[in-house]
């Protein structure tokens, strides 16, 4: 189908489901733009009425999009409307100042609203959706257990694991110098009853992986230069440090051994704390890293690892690269498509 058919069709079931929760918008805006989906939205008062501008990735009206893709384009509709449902910014937004921590927020929430509206009952086929769309995040690849930037996205990935679906790749967190504490996290969120109670796990769980995070690698201390007393040079090496000398500190042992298992505390189900406003989180607290201590920047990966820092959201770059438009170069995002409107000329 054209991409403007396609579109079309995703913005239809966004507005179905959403009314089926019992939901309506009042004022519903859709960019195509980017490679991600996001949402910001804004429940009135104490109505179900809702404004909302979702964003979703860029796709060519005039390119032919397969008909395969769109499971994955609606299980983007479903996660985001999740935060329009379950998701309370109010106390998310107290952070936002920190980009790090946001993230851990961001990687333990996603589960939890996905298991909302698993439980909800809305979309029959939620589940199949989500896991499909958990898989096609991953790409094949996971990242280095002990990479601090990515941690997130660990989270993000085992709080999934424990809704039930079926991830293609196994788990690292066992093989992570942070298993305790994120093993912890990940069953206090997998119980958490509202964003509040996530927001004061993440809190919890930075401070206890940055008491773990290893210290910076030191530099070689590099001999003095000599310097000259009266026109005769000092001889090298009678100041300055050892330069064979190496003061890297050593990783050290894995914080817990590999069959270290937290005790489940058992599984209460119960009603959120009600909706807020704002926008999902995607970690975008600011450009900084936020307080000192409190993470890695955000802009590059963790110590010695290479690997780039992972999407949290769901992110369609490889399904829509070969879908779209050029128009993505100029700084304006894209508007959605519109129906066609017919205009009549007078010649005189």
């Amino acid at each position: 189908m054209l991409g403007s058919e396609f579109k079309r069709g995703v913005v239809t079931t966004l507005e179905r489901v959403f009314k089926a929760s019992s939901y309506t918008f009042n004022e519903l805006e859709f960019q195509w733009y980017g490679t991600g989906a996001s949402i910001k939205f804004e429940v009135l008062g104490n109505t179900r009425m809702v404004d909302a501008l979702f964003r979703f990735p860029n796709v060519d009206d005039n390119k032919e999009m397969p008909r395969k893709e769109l499971p994955k384009f609606i299980g983007m509709v479903l996660h985001e409307l999740g935060h329009a449902w379950f998701t309370d910014n109010r106390p998310w937004d107290a952070h936002r100042d920190n980009p790090t921590l946001c993230r851990i927020i961001n990687g333990l929430e996603d589960p939890r609203i996905e298991k909302k509206v698993i439980g909800s009952g809305i979309a029959g086929n939620a589940f199949a959706l989500f896991e499909g769309l958990i898989n096609e995040m991953m790409g094949g690849t996971y990242v280095d257990p002990d990479d601090f930037g990515n941690l997130a996205f660990q989270l993000a990935v085992e709080g999934r694991r424990m809704n039930g679906y079926k991830i293609a790749l196994p788990s690292v967190l066992g093989k992570s110098r942070y298993k305790e504490p994120m093993q912890i996290a990940l069953r206090r969120a997998h119980k958490a009853k509202s964003t509040s109670e996530v927001v004061e796990i993440a809190v919890e769980l930075l401070a206890r992986l940055n008491e773990l995070k290893p210290p910076p690698a030191e530099a070689p201390k590099q001999p003095e230069q000599p310097t000259p007393d009266d026109g005769e040079p000092e001889s090298p090496g009678d100041e300055g440090g050892d330069a064979g000398d190496d003061d890297n500190p050593s990783k050290g042992d894995d914080a817990v051994d590999d069959d270290g298992d937290i005790a489940d505390e058992g599984d209460d189900e119960g009603d959120d704390e009600g909706e807020g406003e704002g926008e999902d989180g995607e970690g975008e607290g600011g450009e900084n890293e936020g307080d000192e201590g409190d993470g890695e920047p955000l802009d590059k990966p963790s110590r010695g690892v290479d690997d780039p820092l992972r999407e949290i959201e769901p992110d369609m770059t490889d399904v829509t690269a070969p879908y779209r438009t050029n128009v993505d170069e100029s700084a304006e995002p894209r508007p959605t498509s519109v129906k066609s409107t017919v205009f009549k000329f007078h010649w005189e």
